[in-house]
């Protein structure tokens, strides 16, 4: 589950530690010492995922206790840092067995892609948000509708930030959905990844009106076989250090990239219509999901396009998978139209809607109390008086 590192950092008196602290927001929780306390006593003490230190001392040296808490403590990431880059410092502190080498403040626009680097390396994982992701064994079953009204729902209700990431890197469209320029894509993302910040990400991402991101795919074709799992780790790694919630629209595949995706995902909505192909098909999904990386706490079934007339309810459905079905969402094929050809939320046409209220309800059951709704403004009394007997008009001379 989604979750921040800790932090130690251990500053030389300059005082930039408590900026610096507040460049690490984003992704660790750190705490900060000027070196009054032993290290090795600190580090007992806080028991850091990583350790930031400032170089000290009249050369510039490195924390005198640095290699004995290194010796001590093999599994603790380790920071060395000056305001310089100095080639004598960086061997030294490469000798002394520190994880990486970081310039503060010069190469500030720079530090959490550095930091990021260094912890991918490591095996280290910090999280600020989470990720839920749609997916589907077979086209058509609605994931793409639904991970819009999802991303939708929560940036409408919630003070997060949500993002909707669209990885069918083939064909996907789902910015064209919603009516969004699609000048920014995953292949951009991965290109600039290293000198990735917040001020170039949100510039760079469309918004919609409704207060979600959409990262999608370009006009045109990109080469989506130069992306590996690996580079899908490292972009939603990236991603979850800003945005609250990524939504990810999955391709109906199993390939290296979507498995990539799957090792990420905090809650997995499994997509089924009522049909029997799908049925056949999300059955056998189901248990390899199962086999691999989800329960029954963060797996959740959803029948999607559902309808009570059909001859397989959502009872039968539970009873051939062996597995809850957690909602269902109606079938609203008018609605759905209407939005898609409008450049629409489903909200935006018609908020009152069945499907919207389902979705709305899945979102709920599946986050729980961690979807705080906003307080609702505040509207006129939509009340007007109608008379139920038709009023005569006042005949003329009669008393006033």
């Amino acid at each position: 589950m989604a979750h921040k590192l800790q932090g130690l950092i251990i500053g030389n008196g300059h005082g930039a530690e408590k900026t610096f602290a507040a460049d690490l927001h984003p992704l660790i929780q750190v705490e900060v010492s000027r070196g009054e306390t032993a290290l090795k006593t600190l580090v007992h003490t806080v028991n850091p995922d990583v350790l930031f230190v400032f170089a000290h001392g009249p050369h510039g040296a490195g924390h005198p206790e640095l290699i004995e808490v290194i010796d001590e403590f093999p599994n603790l990431v380790t920071f060395l840092i000056a305001d310089t880059k100095d080639p004598d410092l960086i061997r030294q502190g490469l000798r002394t067995g520190v994880t990486d080498f970081l310039v503060y403040p010069e190469e500030r626009d720079t530090l959490l892609p550095a930091i990021l680097s260094a912890l991918a390396r490591t095996g280290k994982e910090s999280r600020a948000g989470s990720v839920l992701s749609f997916f589907s064994a077979r086209g058509g079953q609605g994931t793409t509708t639904l991970s819009l009204a999802t991303a939708d729902h929560l940036a409408r209700t919630t003070d997060a930030g949500v993002l909707l990431l669209d990885l069918d890197l083939y064909c996907g469209n789902t910015a064209g959905f919603m009516d969004l320029p699609s000048h920014f894509s995953p292949f951009d993302l991965l290109d600039n990844l290293e000198r990735m910040d917040a001020n170039l990400l949100f510039s760079s991402i469309p918004r919609h009106e409704s207060g979600f991101y959409v990262l999608s795919t370009t006009k045109e074709i990109g080469d989506a076989e130069s992306l590996s799992a690996s580079d899908i780790d490292s972009m939603l790694n990236l991603l979850t250090h800003y945005f609250d919630h990524v939504i990810v629209d999955l391709p109906h595949d199993f390939s290296g990239k979507t498995v990539g995706a799957l090792k990420q995902t905090d809650h997995l909505m499994l997509v089924s219509s009522q049909e029997i192909p799908a049925i056949k098909a999300t059955t056998k999904t189901l248990r390899l999901l199962q086999d691999l990386f989800f329960d029954e706490e963060n797996l959740h079934v959803v029948a999607s396009r559902y309808s009570t007339r059909h001859d397989i309810s959502s009872d039968h459905m539970e009873e051939i998978f062996g597995f809850p079905v957690c909602g269902t969402v109606a079938h609203n094929r008018k609605v759905c139209h209407e939005a898609l050809m409008a450049g629409k939320t489903l909200h935006t046409m018609q908020p009152h809607a069945n499907i919207c209220r389902d979705v709305e309800t899945l979102i709920h059951r599946v986050l729980g109390g961690k979807v705080p709704s906003r307080p609702r403004e505040k509207r006129p009394w939509p009340f007007r008086f109608r008379p139920a007997v038709h009023l005569r008009p006042t005949r003329a001379g009669a008393a006033s």
